[in-house]
């Protein structure tokens, strides 16, 4: 239930990716820039459309109408009595006139007004406002700023009234030695909502146009010059035509029929990968493809949309080779086709250039497979360029797409080189989606790898046990749909912990036969001889990390015996009177096997080392022989995690039957013919 969930997650995200890109409005195909010459057809309004304003002339008006705008404040009450509580507070020596005419004096100031900071200043454009509005209760009054009071202001004003009041008795005195403050709280308050509000008024009244162009009016005839008002023209044409040309119904209509044809496009690649090779949907390969997908639809639809004159730039066969380097060649061109069919069907010329680059991509498959090494590379991209040019050339002698010739070549070639430029990024994909490339499998498996020619020498008959189950699997793989250059990588390095100890190895035997005269184990308990077989797994794995191989190639290193026991040494031990409890030590540490490609690997292994001691060679002994090897296994609980089906474990039951008749089957015993001399 959880991975179904995932994958109608991942999928229903691929859609939505989709409609947010896809367009919803015509395509303009003219191609201008300022200063260049108009190459087009002369072009005349086709409808009424204003000509907008351009980014920095709106930006400057609104500036202008912001720079209008009146900064509105509000009466605070409770500054005004916190003021006059200051006031009151003062202590005069015995005259109590002195108290009364300070407060009356305040109260005539606060009613005027008293500004606080110049904060809001900063909300405006330009210098600070020569009028403001004061609003109490539900009136606002338009005062100029010169008539208002700061604080400092304010206690001048009133200082200077009362001292005016009493000029027999030294009142200034007197309010000094009372603490009189030198700044009066202020009482007019910035109103920051409703000025933002006005502000916003402002700029929404400022008109975006600048001009209108009727129907049937010339915009601009061939070889004129593209000014910068000329531009704004074009521009506010293009606006208009994109805006109001492709579609007048209701918008959600457009939307729900976007979704649509999205829903249409998942399920289509749903499908290609569920009919090829469903394994995918359980790792993180099937992210990675649908990354692939939204990547080619994406710079598709926005090329289509913004510069259409450059589609054929786009490196579309790259889709084609970033699927290569993961998949099998059964699910590859099946997607591929997938990731085109957005340019079938929202590209202009969309089927000659859905045909022109299925050939290509087909084209560069075939060549990338023996072309795919540093400079060979760009053999496979001039291969690819060739294949675009010559199947362009058809449609366009047909008469069957238009464009300038070499200009379209020029685009093809830049979309072939592009495609080697950007192939590198498989490496980075390779880390993010924790995979491994085709290429490096490919690299892996070489005989020439330095790893594997040590495991020749060292260790020849565990070499030749690693290619014997390395034919064996492959077969098994391709014939239930799992990778078979993965699990060939896997059987060339499933034993290489061998090679620490090879004559420990009965493939290995005559190395120590040769050299010392006797075998490894004679002499050694079974417990000790298992313990040194059991060992070659955790080597395989030192040696693995030593190499830098990934990490899928040491995961078959610890599955390719799971959890099951050293059989021989432990029935040997037995035997002897050993203790059944003690199971343990003659077990392997490993994991049972979960993949598809490391079940065939864990059952190849077991059955090539298993048939050098079968003597009977007939089919019925084959089958009957592979049969009890996986059933031991089965039971074993080696398969209970596994993801592999009934269904596919039959399929590679046979195939290893159908190898083992091939390989051993009986031969014809020659009579020995005396020859008479």
């Amino acid at each position: 239930m959880r991975k179904k969930l995932k994958i109608i997650i991942l999928l229903s995200f691929t859609a939505a990716l989709l409609v947010l890109v896809m367009p919803r409005s015509a395509n303009f195909s003219y191609q201008y820039a300022k200063g260049t010459v108009w190459t087009h057809e002369t072009l005349a309004a086709p409808f009424d459309f204003p000509i907008l304003k351009t980014a920095d002339q709106l930006a400057a008006d609104r500036e202008e109408a912001v720079s209008q705008v009146v900064p509105v404040f509000s009466v605070n009450e409770d500054a005004q009595k916190r003021g006059l509580r200051e006031l009151v507070s003062l202590r005069f020596p015995g005259d109590t006139l002195l108290r009364g005419a300070l407060l009356e004096e305040a109260r005539t100031v606060y009613e005027r007004g008293v500004l606080g900071d110049d904060t809001y200043i900063s909300y405006l454009k330009g210098d600070a406002p020569e009028v403001i509005y004061v609003r109490r209760g539900h009136r606002a009054d338009k005062l100029p700023r010169s008539e208002l009071y700061t604080p400092k202001s304010a206690a001048n004003a009133v200082f200077d009234a009362v001292c005016a009041r009493f000029p027999r008795i030294p009142a200034d005195s007197m309010l000094v030695a009372a603490g009189y403050s030198w700044h009066l709280a202020a009482n007019l308050v910035f109103d920051q909502q409703a000025t933002m509000q006005a502000i916003e008024d402002a700029m929404a009244g400022v008109s975006t146009t600048s001009g209108y162009v009727h129907a049937g009016q010339v915009i601009v005839s061939t070889g004129d010059l593209v000014t910068e008002d000329l531009e704004q023209v074009l521009d506010s044409y293009k606006a208009e035509y994109e805006n109001n040309v492709s579609y007048s119904g209701p918008i959600a209509w457009q939307w729900t029929g976007n979704a649509i044809i999205a829903a249409l496009l998942v399920m289509i690649l749903f499908f290609a990968i569920y009919y090829t090779n469903p394994g995918i949907f359980d790792d993180s390969r099937f992210t990675y493809l649908l990354l692939v997908f939204v990547m080619t639809a994406v710079v598709t639809l926005t090329v289509q949309q913004h510069y259409p004159r450059y589609i054929y730039a786009v490196p579309f066969t790259l889709a084609a080779l970033y699927l290569q380097a993961f998949f099998s060649e059964k699910l590859i061109f099946a997607v591929y086709m997938v990731c085109l069919l957005p340019l079938l069907v929202f590209a202009r010329s969309g089927v000659v250039l859905f045909v022109i680059y299925l050939f290509a991509g087909a084209v560069s498959l075939f060549s990338f497979r023996y072309y795919n090494r540093k400079w060979k590379q760009f053999i496979s991209a001039m291969i690819t360029f060739a294949a675009l040019s010559l199947s362009f050339s058809g449609f366009w002698l047909s008469d069957l797409v238009e464009g300038t010739l070499w200009r379209i070549f020029i685009q093809f070639f830049f979309s072939s080189m592009a495609a080697v430029m950007f192939y590198p990024l498989i490496y980075l994909f390779e880390k993010i989606f924790n995979l491994v490339s085709n290429s490096r499998l490919r690299d892996l498996v070489d005989n020439s790898n330095p790893l594997l020619r040590r495991l020749e020498q060292e260790a020849p008959g565990t070499f030749h046990h690693s290619m014997q189950v390395r034919a064996m699997a492959e077969a098994a793989a391709r014939a239930i749909g799992a990778n078979p250059l993965l699990v060939s990588a896997g059987a060339m390095y499933h034993d290489i912990g061998k090679m620490k100890n090879p004559a420990c190895f009965i493939e290995n035997e005559s190395l120590m036969q040769k050299e010392e005269g006797h075998r490894y184990h004679d002499g050694l308990s079974p417990r000790q001889s298992s313990h040194d077989i059991i060992r070659h797994v955790a080597d395989g794995v030192e040696l693995a990390r030593e190499y830098a191989l990934p990490q899928v190639i040491v995961d078959f290193i610890l599955t390719h015996h799971g959890t099951t026991v050293t059989r021989y040494f432990y029935s040997k031990f037995l035997a002897g009177g050993g203790d059944p409890l003690e199971k343990e030590d003659f077990t392997y540490p490993g994991v049972p096997p979960k993949t598809k490609e490391q079940v065939i690997l864990m059952i190849c292994d077991t059955v090539e080392a298993a048939s050098r001691t079968l003597k009977a060679k007939s089919p019925a002994d084959y089958s009957a022989f592979v049969e009890e090897l996986v059933g031991e296994k089965s039971a074993g609980g080696q398969f209970a995690q596994s993801e592999i089906s009934i269904k596919d474990m039959d399929t590679v039951k046979e195939v290893i039957k159908s190898w083992l008749s091939r390989e051993y089957h009986e031969r014809v015993v020659y009579p020995k013919n005396k020859i008479k001399p």
